[in-house]
């Protein structure tokens, strides 16, 4: 509820501070005295805008300040959502809204004295208070809150929460399907090219050490015959001197002359065998050499072969490598991107016969949800209309539009309803828009039906109407006041009326008076006692002039008012 408005230098408020009641509020007073210029300020806070005109003639600054008390939980947690996602302080039991305009300056507004966008202000002002008037800020013809609005009084928010969870599981397995499908379409464009790597790498049947041999076989094959020459110089030096000066010859003399001296020196006996054991390898080294001379021979079409599969390798790693074990790797990841491939298809398969399962579900609930809708609008359309025919709107017809649309385009997580409020004011006209109603009377009394019908549903706790009474008379203005005293159980009402039939019900009786103080038009705002508060529905009644005749009249619409609320508490 509003629990205190105070407003400084705006239009003829010089200074402002009131605190209306939590049930039903009255503004009455004069034309021209300022009444609605009250709700004006409060309306310029709740929008973030006031203009350098609406500063009071002569001052250099305007401010206007509001204290809302928070209510019920559900309330509450709406308001710390907006808060705390725009980074503002959030106070569990209030909210402090502050304007300020400087002149040449720009509208500067907080929330718990923290700088707030005008986004803030628009999502706290939905959700915290409706204005009806003029500018026709009223949730209620506002047609996407009508879902919203049908479901509350139907009680069906349970039975919606489970159609959201439904929704939130067929909308995720739908994404992940169309992330796979994308990925898939990916691959699939490279599916060639992956095909085509891999049986290049695989055709060139590459082993890690297999560049090496080659390379050591290509040196062999390109200097076998200088390699020839030098196993022949070492076979030579070894065993075929002709001068008999070769190794093999040398160490067996050498030989036979230690054996000799072994015979007369034992201790010599190692030493023979060793030398004999030398003489016995370089034999055995000379026909190793022999052996490895006569392989020696130039082969050109095996070293054409050995350059041609080192072309292939070199080939391979400018590709994949760069080196062989690079290459390889990339053969194995290859191989993997495809089995992926194949098992995501398969995967996508099995994924989408999930999601038609999920559609299934999703379905079977979101029609119980749009059953139980259209029973609910049926026994909205009732109330509604007893409503308008009690306030003289008889041949008004409400209706609700609900349109059920099951393909799985329509899916959302409200269900699968597009839902609009409809009204026909003459008879047997079709069905319009709440926006259609042009005429303001007519508007304030189908307003005034719908808020007092759908009050347990309607959870904006601040209502506030500038002249309802506009078009209407006194007796369906006693219906007003009734209705607006019955909406005031649920919420915080106030009202800014000319009719002393709707100003009797009320619960704060507030008057709104102009005077001139040091020749400058001031407004002032005072709440009635019993004794005033009769005087202003005489004055009301009758005007000034006829206020005594008036008086009994105003004191027993107070009288009948007091004691049908007594009745109807």
């Amino acid at each position: 509820m509003l629990n205190e408005l105070n407003v400084r230098s705006y239009g003829i408020i010089k200074s402002l501070s009131w605190h209306p009641d939590k049930g039903f509020n009255v503004i009455t007073g004069e034309t021209g005295a300022g009444k609605s210029m009250v709700l004006d300020a409060f309306e310029a806070l709740l929008d973030g805008k006031i203009t350098e005109n609406e500063i009071r003639t002569g001052d250099d600054a305007c401010r206007i300040e509001a204290d809302i008390v928070l209510g019920d939980e559900r309330l509450k947690e709406k308001t710390r959502n907006i808060l705390e996602d725009k980074g503002i302080n959030y106070e569990d039991e209030s909210v402090l809204m502050t304007c300020e305009l400087r002149a040449g300056g720009r509208t500067v507004s907080r929330v718990n004295g923290e700088i707030a966008q005008r986004t803030v202000l628009n999502d706290l002002h939905s959700v915290l208070v409706d204005i009806h008037g003029q500018k026709q800020h009223l949730s209620l013809y506002d047609k996407k809150n009508h879902m919203a609005y049908l479901d509350d009084y139907g009680d069906l928010n349970e039975i919606k929460s489970e159609v959201t969870s439904r929704f939130r599981e067929y909308s995720a397995l739908k994404r992940k399907i169309e992330s796979i499908r994308s990925d898939s379409k990916s691959a699939s464009d490279n599916r060639d090219l992956l095909t085509y790597q891999i049986k290049e790498i695989e055709d060139a049947d590459l082993s890690e050490d297999e560049e090496q041999k080659l390379l050591d076989r290509k040196q062999v094959l390109t200097h076998a015959e200088q390699m020839r020459g030098y196993a022949y110089e070492i076979g030579m030096y070894l065993t075929e001197d002709e001068n008999g000066n070769n190794a093999e010859s040398l160490l067996g003399h050498a030989a036979t002359s230690l054996r000799k001296l072994a015979a007369l020196d034992n201790s010599l006996d190692s030493l023979a065998e060793e030398l004999s054991g030398i003489t016995e390898n370089i034999n055995d080294i000379a026909y190793r050499i022999s052996d490895y001379s006569d392989s020696l021979e130039f082969d050109p079409g095996e070293l054409e072969q050995v350059e041609d599969r080192l072309a292939v390798i070199k080939a391979m790693k400018r590709k994949y490598g760069p080196e062989v074990k690079d290459v390889l790797a990339y053969l194995s990841d290859a191989k993997n991107k495809l089995g992926s491939l194949d098992s995501a298809e398969f995967d996508l398969e099995k994924l989408e016969e999930d999601l038609k399962d999920k559609a299934k579900e999703y379905l079977s609930v979101a029609l119980v949800l749009s059953e139980k809708r259209r029973e609910t609008a049926a026994r909205m359309k009732e109330s509604v209309g007893r409503e308008l025919n009690e306030l003289g709107m008889k041949y008004t017809a409400f209706d609700v539009k609900i349109d059920t649309v099951q393909n799985t385009d329509n899916f959302s997580e409200n269900g699968i309803d597009d839902i609009e409020f409809m009204i026909s004011s003459v008879p047997g006209e079709a069905p319009k828009p709440l926006a259609s109603i042009a005429s303001t009377g007519e508007v304030s009394r189908l307003t005034l039906a719908y808020k007092v019908a759908l009050a347990s549903a309607d959870k904006t706790p601040i209502l506030i109407f500038d002249e309802i009474d506009i078009g209407v008379g006194g007796r369906t203005g006693e219906v007003l006041g009734r209705k607006l005293w019955e909406l005031s159980r649920h919420h915080q009402v106030i009202c800014v009326t000319h009719l002393a039939q709707i100003a009797c019900y009320a619960d704060a009786h507030f008057s709104v008076s102009k005077s001139m103080q040091a020749d400058r038009l001031d407004s002032h705002m005072e709440r009635l006692n019993d004794k005033d508060r009769i005087d202003e529905l005489a004055v009301m009644l009758g005007g000034e002039g006829n206020k005594n005749s008036s008086l009994t009249v105003a004191s027993e619409l107070v009288k009948n008012s007091e004691k049908w609320k007594k009745d109807h508490a």
